[in-house]
């Protein structure tokens, strides 16, 4: 189920980031303490992400991945 927040942005729950981005949960805590990943928004004892975050996330990754495709030496 998704929450939507006050600025119209979407929270999606550690599930929903898990399928959208086809990762592990172990991937995506190292990821976070890696710094390549924004934070959870905690909301009690849940942890939620913001659509938007997970949605530039994935434009950074394919944009990289052309990039790789048009020079290697990145």
């Amino acid at each position: 189920e998704l929450n939507k927040n006050c600025l119209g942005d979407y929270l999606l729950r550690i599930e929903h980031v898990l399928e959208i981005l086809c990762i592990s949960r172990a991937t995506l805590y190292k990821c976070i303490q890696a710094g390549h990943f924004p934070a959870p928004i905690k909301i009690g004892a849940a942890s939620r992400w913001r659509n938007s975050d997970i949605q530039k996330l994935i434009k950074k990754g394919a944009d990289m991945s052309k990039r790789l495709q048009f020079d290697p030496m990145l």
